[in-house]
């Protein structure tokens, strides 16, 4: 009898939509635009791969790799400036979701607004240039077969902004095991090795929008409220 009501319990307290997982593995792809000394925007892939500590269901601290290609210019640009990224970043970031700050728990508005997520970081990323237009436009340059100073290869400091909305996907349990995350990031590269060209600024940015699938690995802890959204 001990045995059997000590399973019941389990049982009760798994399905009470408390429980989450503390950690998770995720993996996603999206799209580059980086923003440097080019005119032309050009949009490129990239991926990314992470690792996530759920302090709560709607606090998450996270390290990401990211990888792929920023581009950017066209020949019909005034400086023709071009230029294609190989890079590959580290990152170490949080996101915070409205619903660790809002009571959803008898709000329509409020339950569709909690996966809502800002966040912040730090990161390193390394850029290899593939390619670039090096030869300066006859009437732009001071010397005949001008050329712009270039850098092929460096290392950046990267300061990540993130927002996005994660979707929760609740098992049989009603815990959150499955996670779909739209995010978009605008990242500042701290040095002039994005796009490769170093007579301008030091200070160069790309963004990235990305769909990132994560599942729920590890152990399981209790939240103070219910994750899933009950109603009234």
């Amino acid at each position: 009898m001990l045995l059997l009501f000590i399973s019941a319990n389990t049982v009760t307290m798994a399905q009470n939509g408390f429980d989450y997982h503390q950690f998770s593995l995720g993996t996603g792809i999206g799209a580059t635009v980086a923003y440097g000394n080019t005119d032309t925007k050009v949009t490129k892939s990239a991926y990314n791969f992470n690792i996530n500590y759920n302090a709560t269901p709607f606090l998450t601290y996270t390290l990401e790799t990211q990888f792929g290609q920023l581009a950017g210019g066209s020949p019909y640009d005034y400086y023709q400036r071009q230029f294609t990224n190989t890079y590959f970043a580290i990152m170490a970031h949080a996101d915070l979701q409205l619903g660790e700050l809002i009571d959803y728990e008898h709000s329509d508005a409020s339950n569709a607004l909690k996966n809502i997520y800002v966040g912040t970081g730090i990161g390193i990323m390394t850029n290899a240039i593939t390619y670039i237009q090096l030869s300066i436009p006859a009437g732009l340059s001071s010397t005949p077969n001008g050329i712009y100073p270039f850098l092929p290869a460096s290392v950046n400091v990267v300061v990540p902004l993130r927002t996005g909305y994660e979707f929760k996907l609740f098992n049989y349990y009603d815990m959150p095991r499955y996670r779909l995350d739209f995010g978009y990031s605008f990242n500042t590269a701290l040095g002039k090795g994005l796009d490769g060209y170093t007579s301008l600024s030091s200070i160069k940015f790309y963004s990235y929008f990305s769909l990132t699938f994560k599942i729920g690995l590890g152990s399981i802890t209790n939240y103070r409220k219910p994750v899933p959204y009950y109603g009234y």
